[in-house]
């Protein structure tokens, strides 16, 4: 049987998931709607609390039509992605060696993401 310390063990374990799904969705400049989604299912699953969930999930996407699976979200998504790569590139010419390994690292994990989500709209055309 669980007690207190076990779930508290295991609501730091899914709070340490939660800031590093948060930590690199803002790295790569994700839909700030996806990222609140993240802490939303966060608090859920430390609360316990499901209908929570359901809630607020279905509010986002009724009010604000937010998800990778919306066609207009992806190709907005796409132009937002490929700008920013265009800029990350640009600073890369000119940045000191210090930021460059930064800047190395957020190109890479944006090119994964342009390609991801390139695939994606693939599919839904």
């Amino acid at each position: 049987m669980l007690n207190s310390d076990n779930y508290f063990a295991i609501n730091i374990k899914k709070s340490e998931t939660a800031r590093r799904d948060i930590c690199r969705g803002l790295v790569l400049a994700e839909n700030p709607f996806r990222l609140l989604m993240i802490a939303i299912g966060c608090i859920a699953d430390m609360s316990g609390d499901g209908t929570f969930l359901s809630s607020c999930q279905q509010s986002l996407e009724n009010i604000y039509g937010a998800g990778l699976e919306d066609p207009q979200y992806i190709d907005n998504r796409i132009s937002e992605l490929k700008e920013s790569i265009g800029k990350l590139e640009r600073c890369l010419i000119t940045c000191n060696d210090n930021a460059r390994e930064r800047l190395q690292f957020a190109l890479r994990l944006q090119r994964n993401e342009l390609e991801k989500l390139l695939k994606k709209a693939e599919k839904t055309a």
